[in-house]
This record gives structure tokens, sequence and C-alpha cells, in this order.
């Protein structure tokens, strides 16, 4: 529809002239050139189709309820829902919302549906099909209507029927003192608050009208309280499970406040009574619970007191360290195994707290039926230190393996040029050992080489070309990029450079370069040096210095570059396998091979 078909359609020029009357025409002309520009910018134009005014109105019942009161049938016998024994529920609501017709409309389809009720709704203009659902229905629910005569024309047929009734509503718009406060309405001009305030009382008006009222948050139910006496339900919003899903898997977000205290970073009641909630609706046959230092170790005891197994990965030193990564202010590595709070005390800022801490992790974790780590180092450590000693395995991660098609794209490349390229994944930290491959990578001096940093941040913030500009050769910053493009990138990749710091629980990178024949220099310390690819990897002492790494490429850098043999690592679908065993271990009932554990491999 055009934009001036838009502008000139029937029900607006109503109400042009409704304006014109009531505050005359240069207002009128004024709020008219407003709403062609917001209908220019796509923001004017209503989520519901036009329907036209002469499809019915709000005489569209007047000769039926006549003919039915001649005829001595104009009252139900009995309620709907009683003679059917069924429900089926009615909406009629203002739909011109996109959002608000999602979540507090749509939504509710697939929600009816698991509770076995029929739901259909209608745009209140639309009059036929508005009608049509009511014949059907046995409740009746009225969203976000003000007092019109199409709404009391609806309300006389629902009481015809002896329909229920109930409004729901998720914004304060009965409200003149809550629209007063209201930011947003101030921000589009005066006109626009006036016009608010002088609506309030039909929204009023409307719900007054109903049996019942349901709201969406607590505050709004507190507020209206104070305007009616009709008996108030609430029902909040809900995540939509298809904008929060991730191939077809539900997702549930927890929101958690900024500025909680150190002790609910570990133990938050309010974070397990929601995970409680989530794990009794899903029903789940077992809880798999990693990474959660930000929703804390209480979530394990939440999902225990369900009656589930619950498997608990670790994949950093969260449970051993309140730094989480082992190191010092400084930035130097702890080195404490096992860790204990004695050597603690020059990194944190109270020693007795972090004891409360170490003490309540230990003790969540021991209520696991079974605790996995990602390589042998972190499980010795974790063990030794004292969490879950009888319960730990090792669940080494698996790694996407290279496609058919990678070795011919690296030959491709290092045909167009044969230079040696240097990669490094990540951040230009300290952790991550970027200062240490900087110095060292200037030490080569003048080199016809070629480097390639990749950015792992979401918005491109880590690397600069200035970062890059004292490195010898030809540097070039890659962006974030998908597991699906893992090939593409490592093909540019020669010699990888691998210095972190910290004692790496895994270091993925690492075995996903090692996969595809690529060159590795790296520290020794953590996990990350677990891999068996030492013909291929130049491992370095925890305290290597500039030198030892320039030293290292040196012997890479100056030979000629050849295809090297790539080393076999873990692959993902052996990981895959591996926990659906662990899962059966822990699950009375279920072996390894029940159709209830059914999976396709990665």
């Amino acid at each position: 529809m055009s934009i001036w078909r838009q502008a000139l359609r029937r029900d607006r020029l109503s109400r042009f002239v409704d304006v014109a009357r009531r505050e005359g025409l240069p207002r009128a002309l004024g709020k008219a050139r407003a709403h062609v520009r917001l209908i220019r910018s796509g923001q004017g134009t209503s989520s519901v189709p036009y329907l036209s005014a002469t499809v019915g109105g709000r005489f569209a019942r007047t000769a039926l309820w006549a003919d039915l009161a001649k005829g001595e049938a104009f009252h139900a016998s009995a309620a709907p829902a009683v003679l059917s024994r069924r429900r089926s529920v009615a909406l009629i609501g203002d739909l011109n919302l996109p959002q608000c017709r999602k979540y507090r409309v749509e939504q509710m389809v697939e929600i009816w549906s698991q509770l076995g009720v029929a739901y259909r709704y209608a745009h209140v203009e639309d009059v036929p099909r508005c009608l049509d659902i009511l014949q059907d229905a046995s409740h009746v629910v009225l969203y976000r209507l003000q007092a019109s005569d199409f709404l009391h024309m609806y309300l006389y047929e629902a009481r015809r029927l002896k329909l229920p009734v109930a409004y729901d509503i998720d914004d304060p718009i009965f409200s003149a003192s809550a629209l007063a406060g209201y930011s947003n309405i101030h921000a589009l001009g005066q006109d626009a608050l006036a016009h608010a305030v002088a609506q309030a009382p039909l929204y009023l008006s409307a719900l007054s009208m109903a049996d019942a009222v349901s709201v969406a948050t607590p505050g709004l139910a507190e507020h209206l309280a104070g305007f009616t006496a009709r008996p108030i339900w609430l029902r909040r919003n809900f995540i939509d499970a298809p904008a929060h899903a991730l191939g077809g898997i539900p997702s549930y977000l927890i929101n958690l406040p900024a500025g909680r205290s150190f002790a609910e970073h570990y133990q938050n009641p309010a974070v397990d009574a929601a995970i409680a909630r989530i794990a009794a609706f899903a029903e789940p046959d077992l809880a798999h619970l990693h990474c959660i230092q930000e929703l804390g170790a209480g979530a394990i005891g939440a999902v225990k007191e369900l009656g589930l197994p619950v498997i608990v990965s670790v994949h950093d030193h969260w449970w051993l360290c309140e730094r989480q990564f082992m190191l010092r202010p400084d930035g130097r590595a702890c080195g404490q195994n096992p860790v204990r709070l004695a050597g603690c005390g020059t990194c944190v800022d109270d020693l007795a707290r972090t004891r409360a801490r170490r003490d309540a992790l230990r003790t969540a974790l021991a209520q696991a039926d079974l605790v996995t780590y990602p390589s042998a180092h972190a499980l010795r450590l974790g063990v030794a230190s004292g969490f879950a000693p009888e319960t730990s395995v090792l669940w080494e991660n698996g790694v996407r393996l290279p496609g058919p098609g990678f070795a011919a794209l690296q030959a491709a490349r290092r045909a167009r040029d044969g230079r040696w390229t240097l990669g490094f994944l990540g951040g230009p930290s300290a952790m991550k050992g970027w200062p240490l491959c900087r110095d060292a990578i200037i030490g080569l001096g003048p080199r016809d080489i070629r480097g390639l940093v990749v950015d792992g941040s979401l918005d491109g913030s880590w690397w600069r070309p200035a970062d890059l500009e004292r490195l010898p050769g030809v540097w070039q910053i890659e962006p974030r990029f998908e597991p699906h493009d893992l090939d593409r990138v490592f093909a540019r990749i020669d010699v990888l450079l691998f210095l972190s710091q910290w004692p790496e629980t895994y270091g993925l990178v690492v075995r996903e370069a090692l996969a595809r024949g690529v060159r590795v220099v790296q520290t020794g310390v953590g996990g990350a040096a677990e891999h068996g690819g030492a013909g291929l990897a130049t491992i370095l002492s925890p305290d290597a210095g500039p030198g030892d790494v320039t030293e290292a490429l040196s012997r890479i850098v100056h030979r000629p570059l050849r295809p090297a043999a790539p080393v076999a690592v873990r692959a993902l679908c052996d990981q895959a396998d591996q926990f659906m065993r662990l899962a059966s271990a822990v699950s009375p009932g279920r072996a390894y091979g029940d159709p209830a554990w059914s999976l396709t491999a990665p």
C-alpha cells in the first residue's frame, strides 16, 4: 500500500476530522504531517492489515439481537464451558504494536496449546472475526482495549453468551500519574502526553467492565490496585523460545543485577530458585552444569533436590581461584600445585572470605554425581586441591577436524605466497602472552614473513593496526569468525604462536592447529601441552623469555616452507560418545544406546 493510500484511509480521515473539531485545523494538520513522516519511516504502519469499515461496525449485532429477543432465545442456557466440557479462549485486542502483540497475544498460542486449550485471537476492528470467535469461546480475554462502541458490542455479546471476561494489560496506560512520569512519552512532546492522559480513563473504564484483570509485572499489579477492586492476576511475559533457541534447543535467560556481593557470585539463592523452576518445567533426565561462575555453585543442590543426576564440567580454575585464572596481580602464574590458602594471601583482599568461598564450593561440588576435567593437568590439580576427589574423571575436549578440502586450500595459498605466516589467535593481553610474542618477533630482525592476528571480540576492538607497526613483514587483522571458517583461517597460518602465561586447562586452538599440520610454538603450561604432537610443536618452558621464543622461531622460518603431517587429535564425536557413556553411568535405567540418549555426532 502506498504512503498516501495509507495516510488517506477512511479511519485516519475520520480521526483527522475529529481532531480538527476538537483542537482546531492547524493542530490537526500538524499531527497529520507528523504521521505521514512516521509512515515514510516505516513506523506508522500497523502490524494489523487494514480492514474496511464496511465489514461490520458497532451495529453489526443489532438485528440479530432483536431477532433473538423476539424468539425468546436471547440468553444462552448455560455457560459454554459447562455445556461442552471444554475450554476455548477468545482474545480480542488492539494488535497494532508488534512487540506487545508478540508477547501478550501470539506467544499464548503455544502456552494454551500445551494446556490443551483452544485459542483464537482477533484485532478489535475486525468485527466479523471478533464476533465469530466469541461464538466458539468459553472464556474471553480483552487485551489493551479502551472503552468504545466496539468494546461495548463485544462485551454485550459475551454477557449474552455467559462468557467470563478477563482484561489483560502490560502498560500503565490507564494511569495519568504513571504516564506523566513516563520519559518515553515526554520525548514525543506535550501533545503526545496530553493525548495519552486523555485516553487513560477510557482504558480504566474498559478494564473495570471485566471480571478480572491480568498484568505483566508486580509493580503494575500494585499500581492498578489503586484504581480497581477487580481481582488482579500476574502473568509475566515469557522469553520467546524460537528467538532464544540454538539448533532447536530452548534456552533460558536469567538476568543478574549489577552490584552483587562477593558471596553472591558463587552462592545466590535467587538464581538457585530460578534454575530449580526451569529444571522442573523442562523435566530433564540429567543436569549437565558448566561455566557456572556467574550463576553460582548452588545450582548443583537446586537440581539435586529435584532428584536429577548431576554432571559438573570444570573448564577453568574458577573453583580453585577467585581470580579464575591462577594469575598473580603482577601477571605471573601462581604456580601452586596443589592450591593452598596459605599461598593465596598475597593475591586476595580477605583471606577469611576466600576460605569461606573455598569451603562452600568444595561442599557444593561434592554433591555432583560426576565432575569432569578437560585435561589430566586440570584433573590432578583439582583433586590434589581437595575438590571432589572421589567423583572426578577426565573428559577431554574434542576438536573440529579439518574438512576434506583443507589440504588443497592450504597448498593453493602456499603456491600463491611461499612466505612463512605467523598466526596469533586472541587479544593482545599479557595473560595470553602477546607482549612476549611481540618482542620475540621483533627480535627476528628484518624478515620477509607474513603475520595474522585474529580479533575474537564481538566488536573488533581488540586489535588496531598501530599494534602491529613495529613487527617485521606484512601483518593483517582477521575479524572474529564462525567455527565453519576454521579451515579457511588456518590455511593462512604456518606457525601458531601460543605463549599463554596461565596454566590453560586444555588449549583448544593448539590442537586445531596440529590437526591441520600447522606448526606450533607454545609454552608448556597446563593442559595445552598434553597433545602428543611434540614433532610439530616446539614446547618452551613456562618462564621462557623473548630470546627463547626468537630462537625457536628462527629455527623454523629459515627453512623452506613445506607441508607437515597432521597430528591425530580427539574429534568432537569422540568427546560426545564419551559423554553419553558417562551420562548413562550416573543415570539409573539409562544404558548407552537407549533411544533416550540418541545423539547425532557433529
